[in-house]
């Protein structure tokens, strides 16, 4: 006997949509949803993750189980399955919508090229765009690899975020990363490629069905580096002054790069060293960048990138006749803990009350744990944006901050690191 088509039946004035990830900007992905007329599901493996304050139900579950979200979907009567700023979970969203033949910004494959950083490499170089030099390393080879020159940058090839980016300088470095990103990596593998010179930044794009359309580039401050701290900005600037050429040089690169990989109506976050005019890409994603810069982008330029995202979910077309170049500058912190279970943060209210902080926003929620192993994503406890007049400006309102900014612990131990923020003049921009 044949197996019945499955039925997608759900009530007239619900659609069921999920959403992979609770993130602070899934947070405002589930309101945009819910104002479309979707009844939200969430699915994060954590107790308590900063958007499960606002969906309709949250099941306990990882986005990375392909088919456990699968069986959930089916079983939701789901018409959207949707991850608007997580790499790998994008990729599950993909497999579910190619499966049950639901919209998708792109098809599976894509999805793998995208997120994999050896089909990522290969497919930039093959388009032609500038990127570091890189070789492949699997577990296996980890004892045997050699480098003649550094520094290097060794990476996961299939991890979120910058877990387990390392920059490294010597060999005894590069051996402890590459064990440390074959063991992140599902598959057991790494990339080192060159360290490339020049100011790193994230370039923010939205690729129409013609042209590349540049919304927000800004640049990164990372931690000065001993091979044991992950390349992961504490702390960005914007907007980047570029020169028009390296600027021309960019979009010329994203074109490229929507050409390979055939996207289409889709927000994409590009990370490059810009060195003059020269332009070197680190790699993309085609979806809304984390933490908080969606936020920024909608108050600096006016243009929601998180309706974007659902739009080219949807395959609708996305207005970007009213896009605005920034007024101001805006700095993002993050900011970590240095340790234990989170209970409270003090300090806020006044913060925001004397115009200090644009806005706050959770990564994590009282009694879930704060990791200071490194700086990754995952390891964040709040963010911030900052909006002034000048570098100094900005500053001022960042040292005014840490100043009054309190983290606490279960034990009621205060736990802000501030150590990013006052050793070697890490923490703030030079004019």
């Amino acid at each position: 006997m044949k197996n019945k088509p499955r039925s997608y039946t759900v009530e007239m004035t619900k659609k069921n949509a999920i959403v992979l990830g609770g993130t602070v900007p899934h947070k405002f992905l589930i309101e945009n949803l819910k104002a479309r007329g979707y009844r939200t599901l969430l699915i994060d493996y954590y107790v308590n993750p900063p958007a499960a304050s606002v969906c309709d139900k949250h099941i306990q579950e990882s986005t990375l189980n392909q088919d456990a979200v699968l069986k959930i979907a089916e079983q939701e009567n789901t018409s959207l399955v949707i991850s608007g700023c997580v790499d790998q979970a994008n990729v599950t969203a993909c497999y579910v919508a190619e499966k049950l033949g639901l919209p998708a910004p792109y098809d599976y494959k894509t999805a793998l090229r995208v997120t994999d950083k050896t089909l990522m490499k290969e497919g930039l170089v093959r388009a032609g765009v500038a990127t570091s030099e890189y070789k492949y390393v699997s577990s296996s080879e980890v004892n045997s690899f050699q480098c003649n020159d550094y520094p290097k940058v060794v990476k996961p090839c299939d991890c979120n975020g910058s877990k387990g980016v390392r920059k490294v300088r010597n060999a005894d470095e590069l051996r402890l990363a590459l064990v440390e990103a074959c063991n992140f990596s599902r598959t057991g593998r790494a990339i080192v490629e060159n360290f490339n010179e020049g100011q790193e930044v994230n370039g923010y794009f939205f690729i129409s069905e013609v042209e590349v359309y540049d919304l927000y580039i800004k640049g990164k401050k990372l931690p000065e580096t001993d091979g044991h701290t992950s390349l992961q900005s504490f702390l960005t600037l914007g907007p980047e002054q570029i020169n028009e050429k390296a600027k021309e040089n960019f979009i010329q690169a994203v074109s490229k790069i929507a050409q390979e990989f055939s996207l289409r109506n889709t927000p994409i976050l590009v990370q490059a060293n810009i060195n003059g005019d020269s332009v070197k890409i680190i790699e993309f994603a085609p979806r809304v960048g984390g933490g908080l810069s969606s936020r920024e982008i909608a108050l600096l330029t006016g243009f929601d990138i998180i309706d974007s995202v659902v739009s080219s979910y949807l395959g609708e077309p996305v207005d970007l006749s009213n896009i605005r170049k920034p007024d101001s500058m805006s700095a993002v912190v993050h900011l970590y803990g240095t340790g234990g279970t989170l209970k409270r943060v003090e300090g806020m209210e006044e913060l925001i009350a004397e115009g200090i902080v644009e806005e706050f926003h959770m990564h994590k929620t009282p009694g879930m744990e704060m990791s200071c192993e490194d700086l990754a994503s995952r390891n964040r406890v709040m963010g911030a944006i900052i909006r002034g007049r000048s570098l100094l400006d900005i500053n001022a309102r960042v040292r005014r901050m840490i100043a009054v900014l309190r983290f606490f612990s279960t034990d009621n131990t205060e736990c802000l690191n501030r150590s990013l923020f006052t050793s070697n003049g890490n923490a703030f921009y030079k004019s």
